[in-house]
């Protein structure tokens, strides 16, 4: 079964590789530097399992993430600006999980990206210790994978 952590390192390095943005914390960092933005940060949230057994015992988990982007800091009068910022986002993010259904890890393992029921806030102000122009874009991971009843963790 594919950990979190190696989901989180998979993902981190997808949207890394999305131009403009600067950074993708998948660990909340205690506050947001401005030469760090735009930045992402990734989190983990609802998982759903699906359990088969018979012939083989499989597990499906299926888990919702949210990436919340945050543009520039917002302040009076720049709103504009922050909306404007925000935008190239809207394309760019959806298409980036869209090119990349399936991901590869390392050892071999692989989890697909699903984006139906995917969705986003649009451009808005996020809180994160100050006000930032930002969007959240909301995607799933699913995993399958046979277990061994006998297996202990």
């Amino acid at each position: 079964m594919i950990a979190i952590e190696d989901q989180e390192t998979a993902l981190k390095a997808l949207f890394e590789s999305l131009e403009g943005l600067t950074r993708c914390f998948v660990d909340r960092p205690a506050a947001l530097q401005t030469r760090d933005l735009p930045a992402v940060v990734l989190e983990p949230r609802d998982g759903a399992y699906d359990q088969t057994t018979g012939g083989a015992n499989s597990l499906t988990v299926r888990r919702q993430w949210v990436a919340s982007l945050f543009a520039l800091e917002a302040s009076e009068g720049r709103e504009a600006q922050a909306e404007q910022a925000i935008k190239p986002f809207l394309t760019a993010i959806p298409l980036l999980l869209a090119t990349h259904p399936r991901i590869e890890l390392d050892d071999g393992t692989e989890f697909r990206i699903a984006l139906d029921n995917g969705r986003d806030t649009g451009p808005g102000e996020l809180p994160y210790g100050g006000k930032y122009g930002g969007a959240q874009f909301f995607f799933f991971t699913v995993i399958e994978d046979l277990v061994d009843p006998e297996d202990e963790f």
